[in-house]
């Protein structure tokens, strides 16, 4: 019958019927013919089996793949505990060379760091790797990690530079400057220091040392430079007064809230505010909430 007739017989409308038969064709259970809708039915069976060899093959075919990922496993295991593998089966000094090795094994590094990281930039410039250094430094900070940071003076003078160190200090990363900074380095808690092999071209390699005595002689050094250095924190803004969030928890120090009322208030961790907290006693050189408070009165930050 025609179009017209069969959807009067279904009760469809015509552009219903005329979609059910392009939907049939393309299934391959009708093709064009001489009838009066223009198609004529194929045997369902020919048509069934046809499509369901085309399945099959394609099965086949997705089955020899997954077979293949399957047999990249145990390489892939073996890379991953390899980079996991616990420092004391590491080498003392290992030399890595190859920009994304460095990387990869920087990053296995921050996955290991439980307390402190101690870092000196001595040159540095915006670039996709800063903001991806960056993003694992925020993820440490917010796993409650002492992230500190000292760069070299004229580092700060890059506005970008800037606008990242602002970003971090909010989310409790410390940074001081020194006029100069001859060397790179990165101490992950008392377990690992890398420095680079040439420190204006970490493509020539770096250095990771597992060696206690030396990682112990590199904290004696960081910290003699931690205490000369000043705080970047006070070098933002008139007279160094501390802006966003810091600000408001300064405010709610000084009537007197406690860390868990001010992270409820602002919606961070409470970790987060007692870091807040600790930058501001250490810039401001004072030991207790009282003298903090009386200390921010006298510069006018309140």
């Amino acid at each position: 019958m025609s179009a017209p007739a069969l959807a009067s017989l279904v009760g469809l409308d015509l552009a219903a019927v005329e979609r059910a038969i392009d939907e049939l064709l393309a299934a391959n259970l009708v093709r064009g013919g001489s009838s009066a809708t223009g198609v004529v039915p194929i045997d369902p069976t020919l048509s069934m089996e046809s499509r369901i060899v085309r399945a099959e093959r394609a099965v086949a075919e997705r089955l020899e793949a997954l077979a293949l990922v399957r047999a990249q496993i145990p390489a892939l295991s073996e890379e991953f505990m390899r980079g996991r593998a616990p420092d004391h089966d590491l080498p003392g000094f290992e030399v890595v060379t190859g920009l994304d090795n460095i990387r990869t094994q920087v990053y296995l590094a921050g996955e290991r760091v439980r307390h402190d990281i101690r870092a000196t930039e001595h040159h540095m410039t915006p670039s996709p790797d800063f903001a991806h250094g960056r993003a694992c430094q925020l993820a440490l900070l917010d796993r409650g990690v002492r992230d500190r940071t000292i760069v070299s003076s004229d580092a700060l003078a890059h506005p970008a530079l800037r606008a990242e160190y602002l970003l971090m200090r909010d989310h409790g990363h410390q940074a001081r400057t020194l006029p100069d900074i001859t060397t790179r380095i990165i101490i992950y808690d008392r377990d690992l220091a890398i420095v680079p092999v040439d420190p204006t071209r970490l493509e020539c390699g770096a250095i990771f040392i597992r060696v206690p005595s030396i990682i112990d002689a590199y904290i004696l050094m960081y910290e003699y430079m931690w205490d000369a250095a000043t705080p970047v924190f006070e070098l933002d803004g008139a007279a160094g007064a501390p802006t966003g969030r810091v600000a408001r928890v300064l405010e709610l120090v000084a009537v007197g809230a406690k860390d868990e009322a001010i992270a409820r208030s602002l919606d961070v961790g409470t970790r987060t505010i007692r870091r807040d907290v600790a930058d501001l006693k250490s810039v401001l050189g004072v030991s207790s909430r009282t003298e903090l408070a009386t200390a921010a009165l006298r510069r006018g930050w309140l």
